[in-house]
């Protein structure tokens, strides 16, 4: 009687993570999102950590958050190989 799982929104090997509160221009975000699209996620959390641009932080959280939703589900390997190919940046709310 207990209320029904909602399907999962994204594949087995994907993960999700939305950044609801950040506060900043959309046309900033994209440009931190165009120095990790594409590369591994290691690398991506390295130049998130490093990078001088103050959007960076933010799209740090998110992309941890990110991994830590993938690894919380059923149990996977434990290694993080996969890419980070689609990062999206849409204008929130004004």
């Amino acid at each position: 009687m207990s209320k029904q799982s909602a399907p999962r929104r994204v594949g087995d090997k994907e993960a999700l993570a939305v950044g609801n509160t950040i506060r900043g221009s959309a046309q900033k975000l994209n440009l931190v999102a165009q120095l990790i699209r594409g590369r591994k996620v290691g690398d991506a959390l390295n130049i998130l950590k490093f990078s001088t641009k103050g959007m960076a932080e933010p799209v740090y959280k998110v992309l941890a958050s990110a991994i830590a939703n993938q690894f919380s589900g059923a149990p996977s390997s434990s290694t993080c190989t996969w890419c980070s190919d689609s990062v999206s940046i849409q204008p929130g709310l004004t």
